[in-house]
């Protein structure tokens, strides 16, 4: 384990819960360089890009992710609730890739988790 502070990526800090967590980090926060297109094919696709980014400017120092994100509701189709679990399960295939020995952690948290 490293000392020192994590680096921290709030995937949804556009929402009211990923606003919520990333105002009360006491940790350096990680901006993407660009929006996440959750409606779009590619959505997936840019997640993974922007983890393998996250894991670059976290170097050696330990790093957390927190999904905030989500917009599948009971409304919601089946097309729309695909995407969001791509964009997961990229996002979750590209943490895994980080060097052994990486002192990482994953949080997972919805606001229409009572849905």
């Amino acid at each position: 384990m490293r000392s020192g502070p994590a680096l921290t990526w709030v995937v949804g800090r556009g929402g009211l819960l990923g606003r919520s967590v990333e105002t009360a980090l006491t940790t350096a926060s990680w901006r993407p360089p660009g929006p996440i297109l959750w409606s779009a094919p590619s959505g997936a696709t840019g997640l993974r890009d922007q983890a393998a980014q996250f894991l670059r400017a976290a170097g050696e120092q330990p790093w957390s992710v927190a999904w905030c994100a989500g917009a599948a509701v009971m409304g919601a189709s089946a097309t729309e609730l695909e995407l969001e679990l791509a964009a997961l399960r990229e996002t979750l295939d590209a943490l895994a890739a980080a060097p052994r020995g990486s002192d990482g952690a994953f949080f997972f948290a919805s606001s229409a988790g009572g849905v």
